[in-house]
């Protein structure tokens, strides 16, 4: 256990950059613990809970609790295969076109419920390649809120299990996604300069000025 929250902590604090107390103090601990559960809480897997139960080597409360990510491959998480192979492994390094695209990703909450919506907007010019033009964005917002309509609920068209996607399109926070687009070519710039620039610039932005949403 002890082992598991070094790397844990080194994860967070220094691959993601996040910033947290040291692991020896009482928070650090606590948090550490906190954002572990929250990894294996946030992991929607392909892969069958009894199955994984019977393919787990050690059992405990904690594994038992969550058997798919002890278990599991990449293949059974279609979040992060779908989001690698469609989003970020498109073509080499970051450019215009992938940031939009992530940022579309995300707005949609992991690319929608059951990755519809990213499905439908992949290939269009809202979302295929960055254009200068923020009725980009505009037309992302016309989709995603025509199929509200039509299915009858956000959370049946918005993805994650995040508590802020029933207020995605709540009147605040409506045209923030307008805000990203026009902030695309600073994020990136700011991307290749440094991660502290980066995650600096994402501070910036309504939406994404969180620990969450940064990582």
């Amino acid at each position: 256990a002890k082992k598991l929250s070094r790397l844990m902590h080194g994860w967070l604090s220094e691959d993601l950059q996040l910033s947290l107390p040291k692991l020896e103090s009482t928070k650090g601990r606590i948090y550490t613990f906190a954002a572990f559960l929250g990894v294996l809480r946030a992991s929607s897997p392909i892969f069958k809970q009894r199955k994984a139960l019977r393919h787990l080597a050690v059992r405990c409360p904690l594994s038992m609790r969550f058997p798919t990510t002890h278990t599991g491959k990449l293949i059974h998480y279609e979040d992060v295969h779908v989001a690698l192979g469609e989003v970020i492994d498109t073509d080499d390094g970051m450019n215009n076109d992938k940031m939009w695209r992530l940022l579309v990703w995300i707005f949609l909450g992991n690319g929608g419920h059951q990755h519809q919506a990213w499905k439908a907007l992949r290939n269009t010019w809202a979302a295929r390649r960055y254009v200068k033009d923020r009725r980009q964005a505009l037309s992302v917002l016309r989709f995603v809120t025509t199929a509200v309509c039509r299915l009858g609920g956000v959370m049946k068209v918005i993805g994650s299990d995040g508590l802020d996607k029933k207020f995605r399109l709540s009147q605040d926070r409506f045209l923030w996604l307008c805000d990203w687009h026009d902030a695309v070519p600073q994020l990136v710039a700011a991307f290749q300069e440094s991660p502290e620039r980066f995650r600096h610039t994402l501070k910036s932005l309504k939406g994404l000025r969180g620990d969450l949403s940064q990582k």
